[in-house]
């Protein structure tokens, strides 16, 4: 049963008459064929459809998702400004994807409402023609109905081209867009880089004055100012895309207006043809023929055209994709040679500093040897004559002590005969005196044995005084050699070894990307949590898979930023780790 509004209710048969006024003619023959073509059209144009939404998003889905680290990057050493730009790019790429997931969506939705209008209307019709199909009288009726709707399919598919090629001018301008907002990002990048070599100029022009709260106070400043910088780029950048949304969603409403007044004005035509189709009836006869073959080719034309469009696109995609390619390609090259030059230098600074060390170890070690052996040498020496000394004193006394004995005793037994009774006294007398000296003799020696040990004491206090200073002397050379080396070293890798203010403030930076980071995992873990999966089932059709792909790659994103983050802990762990034996005494 027909629809009451329908165009083709006019085109009911009417009564039978009473009599026939000839014979019936036969059947058109190309319905189901050219029935057929059109569902095969219908279909390819979905399918072409289709295939071009997948692609972009695929092409936006690899944008939006960074590749995973490397196992062996763990050991790479960034700075904090390379790791914020980094973040920033992250973040910028999670709106755009966004924004580009919202206007995909509405899209994708505009375009399943004209599908599912089309297939309406289409239905309608293919509906028509089966009822009119089974009357021989209507066959030529048929004609004229299938001829007004493949004009109103080849307006219905030049409108949809239009859209199509609307939307991919706006895809373009957008890309231009991009690319022009990414060279001024990379101007800006190269402005910050610029003004961050000067203002590491200025740190080790102020490394040894002691304005040290002023220097953090000026990097703190310094930051701040490239932080509102980064903030007012990503809001104007925000907001440029805001405005391009809106250009967009303004544009599609146009062509809805255009469609629905396109509709109405093709069914207030098909209204006055349906008025005018009877009269016509005997010149659509001889119209027929001629008719069929220039609506073949116009088929033909059109099929050639979507043809030649076909292989536009995927020129275009090929090409694209070769440059996205090529892009990926030379921003792996640059990341894989700025990890080499990064642990180059680490390398470098590793085996200068376990060289430096060793000199300096084996420089104190050769001469604490040195001044010990002299010592050892001297105070050697000095023992050999002072005991050559002392054994010849003791010797000297002995001597003297047994020869007045014995001129005593002697002098006693040559007197003792003559004056035995009157020398009594006096050898008494020589006797006490003999004892006398014998003991101021040992006296005097143990005295001068008493100076040779204070005299050989301050000699060991002053060798091993002079041991000290000419150790210290050493030590102090080698500091020196060292703090030279290193200021020399540190001028030629400014970047690496500035201060420890700078080392300080690159492991802050460097927590708050990490805080930054999870603070991002923890909004993209609860996004997914209020979404349950099951939800996500329900949603039926193309827009369905694309919102569930969409939401996998949220998903991989998130692992992702797991990764980068576990990467800079690891990072800022190795950083405190190997740095603070050398910055930890200055």
């Amino acid at each position: 049963m027909e629809k009451k509004d329908s165009i083709f209710a006019g085109l009911n048969p009417a009564p039978a008459p009473s009599s026939v006024p000839g014979p019936v003619p036969a059947p058109w023959p190309a319905g189901d064929q050219e029935i057929a073509a059109l569902k095969q059209k219908m279909e390819s144009l979905e399918k072409n459809i289709v295939a071009s939404l997948e692609k972009k998003i695929s092409e936006a889905l690899k944008a939006s998702v960074p590749a995973a680290a490397h196992p062996g990057a763990a050991a790479r050493q960034a700075d904090p400004d390379a790791l914020c730009r980094k973040i920033e790019d992250l973040e910028r790429r999670i709106s755009d994807f966004g924004q580009a997931a919202a206007l995909s969506a509405s899209q994708l939705k505009n375009i399943e409402e004209s599908k599912a209008s089309a297939r309406r209307e289409i239905g309608d019709l293919l509906t028509a023609v089966r009822e009119q199909q089974k009357y021989s009288e209507m066959d030529r009726r048929m004609h004229d109905q299938l001829e007004k709707s493949w004009a109103r399919a080849a307006e219905l598919e030049k409108k949809l081209m239009e859209f199509y090629s609307s939307l991919l001018a706006m895809e373009a301008k957008r890309r231009e867009e991009s690319f022009a907002s990414s060279e001024k990002s990379a101007a800006a990048a190269e402005a910050l880089s610029e003004r961050l070599a000067g203002l590491e100029e200025k740190i080790s022009a102020l490394a040894a004055q002691p304005a040290a709260a002023e220097l953090r106070r000026a990097q703190e400043e310094f930051f701040s100012r490239a932080e509102g910088e980064r903030r007012a780029a990503a809001e104007e950048t925000v907001r440029a895309l805001r405005e391009q949304a809106a250009l967009s969603a303004q544009k599609t409403e146009e062509f809805v207006k255009l469609a629905q007044a396109g509709i109405l004005k093709a069914e207030e035509v098909g209204v006055a043809l349906e008025a005018s189709a009877r009269r016509r009836v005997l010149e659509l006869e001889e119209f027929f023929s001629r008719a069929e073959g220039e609506r073949r080719a116009a088929v033909e034309e059109i099929r050639g055209a979507l043809r030649e469009q076909a292989a536009l696109s995927t020129q275009k995609t090929a090409e694209f994709e070769n440059l996205a390619q090529a892009g990926i390609l030379k921003a792996e090259e640059a990341e894989t040679a700025l990890e080499a030059c990064a642990r180059r230098r680490v390398m470098e600074l590793e085996e200068f500093f376990s060289r430096a060390e060793g000199e300096r170890r084996a420089a104190a070690e050769e001469t604490v040897r040195a001044l010990r052996e002299q010592a050892a040498l001297l105070l050697a020496e000095k023992t050999e004559e002072f005991e050559k000394l002392a054994q010849a004193g003791i010797l000297k006394a002995e001597g003297e002590r047994r020869a007045a004995a014995e001129e005593t005793v002697r002098t006693l037994r040559e007197q003792a005969a003559l004056l035995s009774a009157e020398k009594t006294a006096e050898f008494e007398k020589l006797a006490q005196a003999g004892i006398l000296k014998a003991e101021g003799a040992q006296t005097a020696l143990e005295t001068s044995a008493c100076r040779r040990v204070l005299e050989l004491e301050e000699l060991a206090r002053r060798l091993e005084a002079d041991l000290r200073n000419k150790s210290a002397d050493y030590a102090a050379a080698a500091k020196k050699e060292n703090d030279e080396r290193f200021e020399k070293f540190g001028a030629e890798y400014a970047d690496a070894l500035l201060s420890a203010a700078f080392m300080e403030c690159f492991r802050s930076g460097l927590g708050c990307a990490v805080e930054r980071l999870e603070f991002s995992q923890a909004r993209l873990r609860d996004l997914l949590k209020d979404v349950p999966p099951e939800q996500l089932e329900k949603l039926m059709g193309v827009s369905g898979m694309l919102v569930r792909k969409k939401f996998e790659a949220l998903a991989s994103t998130l692992e992702t930023l797991g990764v980068e983050s576990r990467l800079l802990r690891e990072i800022k762990r190795g950083i405190e780790e190997r740095f603070k034996d050398i910055f930890g005494s200055r």
